[in-house]
């Protein structure tokens, strides 16, 4: 029985999208808060992914095309006030512009203070670190963070995605040095989540008796690496069907369609299929694109059996997943 490819042009490759992020810490009890972005010539405007970060929310990222300048402001919280910019801009006036490049994202970092220092508690939090490493765009990786504390208290430090609910969860009893490593994973983030590329927020807040810790919020980036990262891989008997675990007997087309959380940065796509005893089927170059489709066919039912497919960036195995067919 003859296997191949159906037919159809392969559509034209889509470049990686070009991003500058702005990435926003939080000292204390307030927040920053975009307020427009433009680029040379433009209209300011509100930049389409606000910046939200302290005790209104923990959307502490933005994403903006290179070059962008975005001007955001420091609100404090109540019983709080406005002690400074500790990163991106300078001195206490509450409305700061900075430029978004692309080589790496700019941090931005606002401090607030108590108006009663009386009944307060001090904390000093370093920056965490999150080191991440992916195969097959499975990702897992570590986290760090640590710190001190002036009183006995009770904290709670969480993972988020930005303005997103929290990954992971861990309690501590401090007075004085507190630290913890968590491993990141699918089966230790909430609900099965996995680990992708990106922005995170490491929020830590708590009590001290019935005094409140002051906020701290920290942004951490984990680069994609240059393969990207397949969010979700599927079969289907056409490019338009929905997934299925398993295609029916008899069917003469098979679909295996990948969808990228980020995209490769090496140019050169390949989709190998097998047969199910291994035997290489074709292999056929792709376009990059955000979504990628490849697919076999024949004049008769395809045989049953579990097809092997890997998608390829240059020599890097991106992800290999089976169509089952029954």
């Amino acid at each position: 029985m003859h296997i191949e490819a159906p037919g159809g042009a392969e559509p034209p490759a889509d470049p990686p999208p070009s991003a500058a992020l702005v990435l926003a810490n939080v000292d204390g009890n307030g927040s920053i808060v975009s307020v427009s972005s433009a680029r040379r010539g433009q209209e300011r405007k509100p930049p389409a992914q606000k910046i939200k970060c302290g005790v209104f929310g923990v959307a502490c990222e933005t994403e903006v095309q290179p070059g962008t300048s975005v001007t955001v402001r420091a609100q404090p919280g109540a019983g709080y006030v406005f002690a400074g910019w500790t990163a991106g801009c300078r001195g206490r006036a509450r409305t700061c512009t900075v430029s978004a490049g692309s080589a790496a994202p700019q941090p931005l970092g606002a401090k607030f203070e108590p108006k009663n220092t009386r009944r307060t508690v001090a904390i000093k939090l370093r920056n965490p670190q999150l080191k991440a490493t992916f195969k097959q765009s499975e990702g897992r990786g570590t986290l760090r963070v640590s710190g001190s504390i002036s009183a006995l208290s009770k904290l709670r430090i969480e993972l988020r995605r930005p303005a997103g609910g929290p990954l992971l969860t861990r309690r501590v009893r401090a007075a004085g040095a507190f630290a913890i490593r968590a491993l990141l994973k699918k089966g230790t983030l909430v609900r099965g989540a996995r680990l992708f590329p990106g922005a995170f927020v490491i929020s830590v807040s708590g009590k001290a008796g019935s005094v409140s810790v002051p906020l701290q919020l920290r942004s951490i980036f984990v680069p994609s690496p240059r393969e990207g990262v397949v969010r979700k891989a599927y079969a289907a008997t056409r490019r338009t069907a929905k997934p299925s675990s398993r295609l029916p007997k008899g069917v003469k087309e098979a679909w295996a369609i990948f969808r990228f959380q980020t995209q490769p940065a090496a140019d050169t796509l390949t989709a190998s299929w097998y047969y199910p005893d291994g035997r290489l089927v074709d292999t056929v170059p792709k376009s990059n694109r955000p979504v990628i489709e490849t697919g076999i066919g024949s004049a008769g039912a395809i045989p049953s059996g579990a097809w092997k497919v890997e998608l390829r960036a240059g020599a890097k195995l991106v992800k290999k997943m089976s169509v089952k067919i029954r």
